[in-house]
């Protein structure tokens, strides 16, 4: 299972994205790809993923900055797998 992340900069690493709180593109080879984006909520920032599906914007909770890994944005793009199933 292999993958890219697409920010606005294209020399810009997964760990440079999550700190600066840019928005970017996970693309999965077996999953299709959806969009990740940082919400500030009460207690930091969070982080979100979207993706169209049937229609319908769908969003699933990802994690808080230290919690964003490759491993991570791979289970969030098996969630989704499970909807479009």
């Amino acid at each position: 299972m292999s993958g890219h992340v697409y920010g606005d900069a294209p020399d810009m690493t997964l760990d440079s994205l999550i700190h600066t709180g840019a928005s970017f593109y996970v693309d999965l080879q077996w999953a299709g790809g959806y969009t990740c984006r940082a919400e500030m909520r009460r207690n930091g920032r969070s982080w979100y993923a979207y993706k169209r599906t049937g229609g319908k914007l769908v969003k699933r909770y990802v994690g808080r900055d230290d919690a964003i890994t490759w491993v991570r944005l791979k289970e969030v793009g098996q969630l989704f797998e499970g909807i479009v199933k």
